[in-house]
């Protein structure tokens, strides 16, 4: 098994419940553990004026599917939940991020591993220290908690 750690975002409808719903169908897999909740955080929105304000969180599982095949699920997840875009700033029922999968390092096309923002965005690693500030960024080298310090400098 393999840890792994997920950013979610929402900011259509029911935030919290949107986050929640999308915690517990990632849940519903049998190959997909889930581990640790952080708190909820309400933000601002990243490069979008107007857009309502964001619930963000950071959720740990653990599985034996691989990164791809987790963010595949992952898609059918925010599907299944109204999302109708990726890659975009619209707005959203709910958004899954993979951030770190264990020590893996992928960087395909269409997914790369770690989050390539991940070190830039407070509102990804405020959640994560609620569950993982000595997780490692296989990258920086950094803790999740040093990257956090960092970026408040």
């Amino acid at each position: 098994m393999f840890d792994l750690f997920i950013g979610l975002g929402s900011n259509l409808g029911d935030r919290d419940r949107n986050i929640r719903d999308a915690i517990a169908r990632l849940s519903d897999h049998d190959l997909v553990d889930f581990v640790a909740l952080s708190q909820f955080y309400e933000t601002e929105p990243v490069n979008a004026v107007g857009h309502p304000m964001y619930i963000n969180a950071a959720a740990k599982f653990s599985s034996i599917l691989s990164p791809r095949e987790f963010m595949e699920f992952a898609e059918r997840v925010e599907r299944d939940l109204g999302r109708d875009s990726k890659g975009n700033y619209d707005p959203r029922t709910v958004d899954i991020d993979l951030l770190l999968y264990g020590t893996d390092i992928v960087s395909d096309e269409d997914l790369i591993v770690p989050h390539p923002l991940l070190h830039e965005r407070e509102f990804v690693l405020r959640p994560m220290m609620d569950i993982a500030p000595e997780a490692i960024h296989p990258l920086l080298e950094m803790s999740i908690k040093e990257l956090f310090d960092a970026l408040a400098r």
